[in-house]
């Protein structure tokens, strides 16, 4: 029992922490001191695999580490470039994981390991992630590895040994022309455009890549090299010199996202562009309301209305200086003929807005009327009291 539970432990620390394998990740292809150009590394996996922030390294060292948020799929190449970081003659190269651990290593130039590759050739996996090494006439980077030329690894011929020639004598010639060095051609910049992002980090696809404003008829990511007498199209139409350029990217409902640099000889150049959307706005309604026409209503005519005179009040009226014993005609009547004045209250405020001279008009008149009222009764007086 005592010989089972450390078994038993072992195996449930297993199940808790399994061992992560990344042995589908591998060293696919690469090539060494091309003519003018950058080395490369073509990295391939037959299943997806997060591959940020691995490491790759040669015999001198780390140098190269791979961007976070890289994936590897299947029928995805992940291909850097570096300017002569490799060794033309002999080297390994490792790669590793995130933590420092080895996933895949290969030697070249060494006896019994792989052969250096061949110019503008490399050394491939046949068939993609295959355990079996060619040196290739064309290289396939970025592109399976099933059809290719085969450029076998030249084998060693023994070199025959000469038997000195005693008689002979070596002649010296002195040349008194120069040998002149030819210059050295610059090398290629490398320009890798990752593919474009929105602003939430979300990949975008149909991503067109212009330089100097010409389409360069590449969409989404692209690798391009600028060096003499480059071009950055098939139709040999967007010139790729060295010197200054500028590229732009755009996508429809996305802001143009553009990029200026002066490319060196020898330059590795990396850009991980991101668009921003445009924002829509819709149509603003109108708040204009449309007037509507109500019928206008026509006022109509009152009839004047025959205000009264306010009788004065007592409080209102003046007490006369007029100590005649004898009444006027009037006063028998009621009707005071006196000069006293009279404070007329408020006329009352009519919505109906009448001209001023008809209520004069009306006032005056029964003025009138009292007074004629009056004259004919005294003059009935008379005659009653002459009878």
């Amino acid at each position: 029992m005592k010989q089972i539970l450390p078994v038993l432990f072992l195996f449930l620390l297993y199940l808790a922490f399994p061992p992560t394998i990344f042995a589908q990740v591998v060293i696919n292809e690469f090539s060494v001191n091309p003519p003018n150009r950058s080395d490369w590394i073509e990295l391939y996996s037959s299943e997806v695999v997060d591959i940020s922030d691995w490491i790759v390294a040669d015999e001198a060292g780390d140098f190269f580490t791979i961007p976070s948020g890289t994936t590897l799929g299947s029928g995805i190449y992940y291909v850097f470039f570096k300017y002569q970081r490799l060794n033309n003659d002999r080297d390994t190269i490792y790669l590793k994981d995130n933590l420092g651990n080895p996933i895949n290593t290969i030697r070249y130039g060494y006896e019994g390991e792989v052969c250096l590759p061949g110019t503008d050739g490399s050394i491939a996996r046949i068939p993609d992630g295959g355990n079996i090494y060619d040196r290739l006439l064309a290289n396939t980077k970025g592109t399976t590895n099933g059809e290719i030329i085969t450029d076998y690894c030249p084998t060693s011929t023994p070199t025959p040994t000469l038997s000195p020639d005693p008689t002979a004598s070596p002649t010296v010639t002195e040349s008194t022309t120069p040998t002149q060095t030819p210059s050295p051609t610059p090398a290629n910049s490398i320009y890798k455009i990752n593919p474009a992002k929105d602003g939430n980090n979300q990949p975008l696809t149909g991503v067109k890549i212009y330089i100097d404003n010409l389409y360069t008829h590449h969409e989404d990511g692209e690798t391009l090299e600028f060096c003499q007498g480059c071009f950055c199209d098939n139709d040999k139409q967007v010139s790729c010199e060295l010197g200054p350029h500028t590229t732009k990217l755009t996508k429809a409902g996305y802001s143009d996202w553009s990029d200026q640099h002066h490319f060196s000889p020898g330059e590795d150049y990396e850009i991980s562009p991101i668009l921003s959307l445009i924002p829509t706005s819709g149509p603003t309604a109108s708040s204009t309301q449309t007037p509507t026409t109500s019928p206008t209503k026509t006022p109509t005519p009152t009839k004047p209305t025959s205000t009264l005179p306010p009788k004065p009040s007592p409080s209102n009226q003046q007490p006369t200086t007029n100590n005649s014993p004898t009444s006027s005609p009037s006063s028998i009547l009621g009707v005071s003929t006196s000069s006293s004045v009279i404070n007329p209250s408020p006329e009352p405020t009519t919505l109906n807005p009448e001209p001023i001279t008809n209520n004069s008009a009306t006032k005056y008149t029964f003025i009138f009327g009292v007074i004629i009222s009056s004259l004919a009764g005294g003059v009935l007086y008379f005659r009653h009291r002459n009878d």
